[in-house]
C-alpha cells in the first residue's frame, strides 16, 4: 500500500529529507520541485522504486532571492540552482556546463 511504501521510503532518507515514490511524483510535480534521487530496493516489494527528493514547494522558491528553477515537465529539461549555497568552484562549474549546453542547443 502507498501507507507501507511511504514509511520504507522515510526509513532509507537521509536525516532531514523527505523520499518521495515516482506515483507521489507524479501527483505533485507541478506544486513540488523535487529532484530525482535513484531507484531504491524497499522491503517487501518485489520491483525497485524510482525516487525524488522533495526540495521545496514552487512558489516559495520563486519569492527567494537568487534561487533559479527551471522544469520543463516531460521535455528533458530540468535546472535548479541555489546561488545562496553554491561556491565560487560549484560556480564556475555551473557557468562553463551551461554555456557547453547552450552551444549543444544552438547547432
Amino acid at each position: 500500500s502507498g501507507v507501507n511504501t511511504a514509511s520504507r521510503l522515510e526509513s532509507v532518507a537521509d536525516p532531514n529529507e523527505i523520499l518521495i515514490s515516482n506515483e507521489t511524483y507524479s501527483l505533485v510535480k507541478e506544486e513540488i520541485f523535487c529532484e530525482e534521487k535513484g531507484e531504491v530496493t524497499l522491503k517487501g516489494l518485489a520491483y525497485p522504486v524510482k525516487t525524488y527528493r522533495v526540495i521545496e514547494q514552487h512558489r516559495n522558491l520563486e519569492k527567494k532571492a537568487r534561487i533559479f528553477d527551471t522544469a520543463i515537465y516531460g521535455g528533458g529539461v530540468s535546472i535548479f540552482v541555489d546561488a545562496n549555497r553554491i561556491n565560487e568552484e560549484e560556480r564556475n562549474m555551473t557557468v562553463k556546463y551551461l554555456k557547453e549546453i547552450l552551444d549543444y542547443l544552438e547547432r
